[in-house]
């Protein structure tokens, strides 16, 4: 399990993307977002998938 430092927030992990977070709520809905998880009522992302998505998303856009 990730330590508490290592997870995001939406908002978090959609500044990271550089996307607005209504963009990743709506990947989330379409099932293109990265993994995350639920606690409680929110959801979390892992730091470390985040950055790989972001580095996969970017070598396809090449």
């Amino acid at each position: 399990m990730p330590t508490f430092e290592e997870l995001l927030s939406t908002k978090q992990a959609a500044d990271l993307l550089g996307v607005p977070h209504s963009t990743l709520r709506r990947w989330r809905a379409e099932g293109v977002a990265p993994t995350h998880l639920m606690i409680g009522t929110q959801y979390v992302y892992e730091r470390s998938t985040v950055e790989d998505y972001k580095r996969q998303r970017k070598g396809g856009d090449q």
